[in-house]
């Protein structure tokens, strides 16, 4: 610090100036190393990104040269092949569907050398251009031909109410025509509450002279997710006796326990289900059931309604709809007279594994089972050009009656039925009249068929 008398001084003045320009000299210094430096860096940084760009090209350059050459021969070899096994590929191409032939394999194959075999029935371009064509309505109906039914097979569980299928009519008409094709002809539309119930009669009324000729019937309950919207059982009583739909209404339903989720409390669902169960005794009308994780109170429930009725009255036929349950709770529902319904479940590799197995040990009795899709739910899985065929169709993961099939064909695999499948698709459509209570299958699905 400069002492103030110092300040003002001449000689003070000389001494101040004097260090002010050592400090600069010295700060000009270090600036000139900062910026030396930086030039370096801009420097080496250019050389090193020129050194890139010319090894970038060097390698692109061998590597085209390399391709040229590589395209070149694989022309060659591929003509020679072609030629050698024309007729060998004439023959085997004609016993293949072509809708097998359009599929599409994103991704999954690979350009590489070893792949000679595509190549022996198209060239690299048309081979591009082959998967990368777009799917028709032409594609969707041979598809679903490729899996159809032999025997006509009846959906005993859709939800076409659900709000996935939009409620259009379009929507509807085009999911009934694919119902045709594959000889789906019946569906059973569920309700899971009166105003649901309600809802699927309006459908039945606006498609029941669809010209696909599927028939359209629905269930008339209270799922036990809506249980706690139950008032009283009259109002249900009350649809399900009217003249008005008396032909349309074959089950009482969908309804039972589900603990799974608990969207209605216990002791409420409960209730509900009971007093549906004495309805559909007094009625003697179908009851279609759905039970999660409740097994043991799900058979207190019907045990204790019948005993109030002193066994005098019989059960009417109940089914266990979209089983996933354990082998004992089969066999206990079995013995009780019941009847299971799977869905596309079953198809699945790991949630379906104990279900196929209680089909190959043979606890659920081939008079005693029955077939649903319950959709837009469980979504069987769709291998090859199913699940390309599928995205065209949905755009996503929604279930249709129309994949039924899927559900028939495993469960021909479990019970080794597959060279006699359309003894299968007999019996089980025989099945489900004997379950609804009707004189025969033609009551069922039409005296056309």
């Amino acid at each position: 610090m400069l002492s103030s008398k110092r300040w003002y001084s001449i000689p003070g003045l000389f001494s101040m100036a004097s260090s002010i320009s050592k400090w600069s000299s010295f700060i000009d210094a270090k600036l000139n190393l900062v910026v030396e430096t930086f030039n370096f860096k801009i420097v080496e940084t250019r050389q090193r990104k020129m050194s890139q760009q010319q090894r970038t090209t060097t390698s692109f350059n061998f590597r085209s040269e390399h391709i040229a050459a590589s395209s070149s021969a694989n022309n060659n070899n591929n003509k020679s092949a072609t030629n050698d096994s024309s007729d060998a590929s004439a023959g085997t191409s004609n016993n293949k569907s072509t809708f097998m032939k359009s599929s599409l394999h994103h991704g999954d194959q690979r350009r590489t050398s070893s792949s000679n075999h595509h190549h022996s029935f198209h060239s690299s371009s048309s081979n591009s251009n082959h998967y990368r064509k777009k799917l028709s309505n032409s594609d969707v109906q041979e598809y679903l031909s490729s899996i159809a039914s032999t025997c006509p097979i009846v959906d005993i569980g859709i939800n076409l109410t659900n709000h996935q299928f939009k409620d259009s009519q379009e929507t509807i008409s085009q999911v009934l025509k694919r119902c045709q094709l594959v000889q789906v002809k019946c569906v059973i539309l569920t309700g899971t509450s009166l105003r649901n119930s309600l809802e699927s009669l309006s459908l039945i009324s606006k498609f029941e002279n669809h010209e696909s000729g599927v028939k359209l019937k629905c269930t008339v309950g209270i799922h036990p997710h809506d249980a706690k919207s139950f008032k009283n059982i009259s109002e249900l009583e009350q649809v399900i006796t009217s003249p008005q739909h008396n032909s349309s209404i074959c089950m009482v339903g969908e309804c039972g326990l589900d603990y799974n989720r608990m969207f209605s409390p216990k002791q409420v669902q409960i209730h509900c289900f009971k007093e549906q169960l004495r309805m559909a005794i007094r009625l003697q009308k179908p009851i279609f059931c759905h039970e999660r994780d409740a097994h043991s109170d799900f058979v207190e429930c019907v045990q204790s309604v019948m005993k109030e009725f002193g066994n005098s009255t019989s059960l009417p036929p109940l089914v266990v709809h979209c089983f996933t349950g354990t082998r004992n709770e089969a066999k206990k529902y079995i013995d009780m007279g019941f009847y299971i319904g799977l869905t596309g479940c079953v198809c699945m590799e790991e949630r379906g594994k104990e279900l196929r197995e209680i089909l190959r040990d043979g606890i659920i009795p081939r008079d005693k089972l029955l077939i649903e899709t319950d959709s837009p739910f469980m979504l069987p899985p769709l291998s090859g050009n199913g699940h390309s065929v599928w995205k065209y169709v949905t755009g996503g993961r929604r279930n249709e009656p129309c994949l039924l099939p899927h559900v028939v064909n495993t469960i021909a695999e479990c019970w080794n039925m597959t060279e006699n499948k359309q003894a299968l698709e007999k019996q089980l459509t025989e099945n489900t009249a004997r379950f609804l209570m009707m004189a025969d299958v033609k009551e069922l699905i039409g005296s056309n068929h």
